[in-house]
């Protein structure tokens, strides 16, 4: 199934999602903002149907996690099959870490740093990204693929 083809899905109750745009992609699915802005889908790629089972099975564990005062991406509603995936909460004003990672020579690195908050912002960011993985091993929860 071709993530980029899908132009609505439905959640585990009937309600029906229009997407709107990509918001980002990686080796797991693909994130895409819903009609209205407010919440977000995520859809994983599953070849098989055995694989796209036990992936299903494992949000829905997820769901049932103690993590409600994380600041993470929760899944609200699972999506309907023949799509795997949830609705979460779209977060506005959010730029992915990578951001903060020079872009090359294109721009003056001194600009660059200073334009995207400099150290003490990155600092910060880190420290709250820290933090909130304290928060999961402390809860006996592992975080098993960090990335910017």
């Amino acid at each position: 199934m071709n993530l980029d083809e899908i132009k609505a899905v439905t959640d585990e109750n009937g309600k029906k999602y229009e997407i709107e745009k990509l918001l980002g992609e990686g080796g797991q699915g693909a994130v895409f903002e819903a009609r209205g802005g407010k919440q977000a889908i995520k859809l994983i790629r599953g070849r098989s149907p055995v694989l796209r089972d036990q992936l299903r099975t494992k949000l829905q564990e997820v769901r049932r996690l103690p993590i409600e005062d994380l600041p993470i991406a929760k899944p609200l509603q699972m999506l309907a099959k023949p799509h795997v995936g949830y609705v979460m909460e779209l977060y506005t004003g959010m730029q992915p870490l990578s951001k903060l990672i020079f872009p090359g020579k294109k721009k003056n690195p001194l600009e660059f740093y200073i334009q995207n908050g400099g150290l003490k912002r990155r600092l910060e960011l880190l420290a709250k990204v820290a933090g909130t993985l304290s928060k999961m091993h402390s809860k006996s929860l592992i975080y098993g693929d960090p990335s910017p």
